[in-house]
């Protein structure tokens, strides 16, 4: 495998924490106190109007980011939906954290991971568990582009193409709400 972008783009703000619509106000939750009152392990975000691409009647789900993922096999991670989208402006490394829904989530043990793929590179076998609107490399770049475009606004559509893939397949073992504010 040839690793064609040779600079990792960070997306993100922080990663030690959450904002979370719930009882409608936004809430901060730590990913400490996720952990605690979950047992997951992380999160894997997924725009709210993406989840119901997630073929619930299947066993698995696998689950295309852009260049890179932090997801580690084994562990258990929670797939809450974007409910409001945040940026990040990687040269000013600033930006917004997305608002989250914990409203009736997967819960997913993840299974395997490539990092750094070339879309060429990318096996057909891959999309047999994917969201049902991405099938094949077009699909997947058109979800690509939508999602970090909107995200990273600076990156150019040919930024964003050429940085690559990650893949994270995920077993899914269940659905639930969560609460973190008290009752």
């Amino acid at each position: 495998m040839v690793v064609f972008m040779t600079l990792s783009i960070k997306r993100g703000v922080s990663y030690k924490s959450f904002s979370i619509l719930e009882a409608k106000k936004v809430i901060s939750v730590s990913l400490e106190d996720l952990r605690t009152k979950t047992g997951a392990y992380d999160l894997v975000r997924i725009p709210e109007d993406e989840y119901p691409g997630i073929d619930a009647s299947k066993k698995f789900f696998t689950h295309f980011n852009l260049e890179d993922t932090d997801v580690i096999p084994k562990n258990i991670y929670l797939l809450p939906k974007i409910i409001s989208t945040g940026f990040f402006d990687h040269l000013a490394e600033e930006g917004k954290e997305p608002i989250l829904s914990f409203e009736d989530i997967f819960i997913t043990k993840c299974v395997s991971v490539k990092n750094n793929l070339a879309y060429k590179d990318i096996d057909p076998k891959a999309f047999e568990f994917s969201m049902k609107y991405i099938k094949d490399i077009p699909t997947l770049k058109q979800a690509i582009l939508k999602r970090y475009s909107k995200s990273m606004p600076r990156l150019s559509k040919e930024e964003i193409e050429k940085l690559g893939v990650a893949i994270a397949t995920h077993e899914i073992i269940g659905r639930k709400s969560f609460r973190f504010l008290p009752a």
